[in-house]
């Protein structure tokens, strides 16, 4: 039997997938009871035009995770914050 962090990697693979074509890393940063966060690193070869908003992002998330899962708390961390918090940036 899958774990809930297994089952989660699993229904993101092919954002993932289509993320790191445009030359971005997806992550599962934290995974929390009913919270999720989720991380958005850009590569070198990233495309600055092929991520969109936030808001937009956290619906596709949300839509890509089976509803059984129960995760309600979807949060992002993109990569201007991701810079910061790494104290790059």
């Amino acid at each position: 039997m899958k774990g809930l962090r297994e089952t989660v990697e699993e229904a993101l693979r092919a954002l993932r997938l289509g993320m790191e074509a445009d030359g971005y890393l997806l992550q599962v940063q934290e995974l929390n009871g009913d919270q999720l966060t989720i991380r958005i690193e850009a590569t070198a070869n990233a495309c600055k035009e092929c991520l969109v908003p936030k808001e937009v992002m956290r619906g596709i998330i949300q839509t890509s995770l089976p509803a059984p899962l129960g995760i309600n708390n979807v949060s992002l961390v993109y990569p201007a914050e991701c810079a910061s918090s790494d104290g790059v940036g």
